[in-house]
């Protein structure tokens, strides 16, 4: 590529570097203008509109033209340019705007990679891209680590949401952390798809979160299968079978059987006593001082 020179009145800062008290201070030189100018204002947003396209394109020469033609791109215009040099696989203006003084390690620039995974096309998985990103990263100087900001997703979290698997693969061969953790604890191989780009994380030794496995539960006990309750030949439909596989026919709950039942349990609990004195048909001891209390009718019988 040609060596273009410095366009008049740029000083020696760079064509493309914020303007004195960086991007908020430009903006409010803008609005100033648009008040005082709007025509003016209206100019400046044609021209920037058309360096954007002349980046999209890589027509290297007619964007140095169009630079020299008035003052100092506005910065806003300048990231713009450099993301569509990007996503588009513009090399040489890439590198023209490196040369005259873009810089990647201020924002928004700083996340430069992330946008380029953002906006690049996923259909050839990120191939027409790598080699911009290639030289974002060895001449560039790019972090191949750099967050967003918003929710500190790296790039090689967005080509795994992106199944961008050529670009993905050249990030982790050009040191990407492939155990980086997002802000919702996400990491690259969790966002992953089954595809080419998860057997390259899996081959570093990604992990799908950034916890210690949980130790290792033991299994729930079997459950007994239920089956359907064991009739004998001489049982009748309203039979109930027991543990031991005997069947014993239902008493119906009347006001008989009730007190049948009561004097059972009643005599059950009278035959069970201790040296001590202790009845448990009354719950008291030789010791208690209190009347005598009865669970129910006693069968005198």
């Amino acid at each position: 590529m040609a060596s273009f020179p410095r366009p008049p009145g740029m000083g020696e800062t760079g064509i493309f570097t914020p303007g004195v008290g960086g991007c908020g201070a430009e903006l409010k030189r803008f609005q100033a203008l648009q008040g005082c100018n709007k025509r003016a204002a209206d100019q400046e947003m044609k021209r920037g509109a058309l360096l954007v396209g002349l980046a999209r394109k890589g027509d290297v020469d007619r964007l140095h033209l169009a630079v020299r033609s008035g003052p100092r791109p506005w910065f806003w215009f300048s990231c713009q340019m450099f993301k569509e040099a990007a996503v588009n696989g513009q090399i040489k203006i890439l590198k023209y705007m490196l040369v005259h003084g873009i810089q990647l390690d201020r924002p928004p620039l700083d996340e430069c990679l992330c946008t380029l995974c953002e906006a690049c096309d996923d259909t050839d998985g990120g191939a027409s891209v790598v080699a911009a990103a290639r030289y974002l990263v060895t001449q560039g100087g790019a972090d191949v680590n750099k967050v967003r900001r918003r929710d500190w997703r790296g790039p090689l979290h967005i080509c795994s949401v992106r199944n961008l698997h050529e670009l993905g693969a050249f990030l982790v061969d050009a040191g990407a952390d492939v155990n980086a953790v997002a802000k919702d604890d996400s990491t690259p191989l969790g966002l992953c798809a089954e595809g080419a780009l998860m057997d390259v994380l899996k081959a570093r030794g990604a992990r799908t979160t950034w916890r210690r496995d949980a130790e290792p539960t033991q299994p729930p006990p079997p459950q007994k299968k239920r089956t359907a309750p064991l009739v004998t030949a001489g049982a009748t439909a309203s039979s109930t079978v027991v543990e031991d596989g005997h069947v014993r026919p239902e008493r119906k709950l009347t006001s008989k059987t009730t007190k049948e039942i009561s004097a059972e349990v009643a005599r059950e609990l009278a035959s069970l006593e201790i040296d001590e004195g202790f009845r448990f048909d009354t719950g008291m001891g030789p010791d208690d001082l209190v009347p005598s209390i009865r669970f129910g009718p006693v069968d005198k019988s």
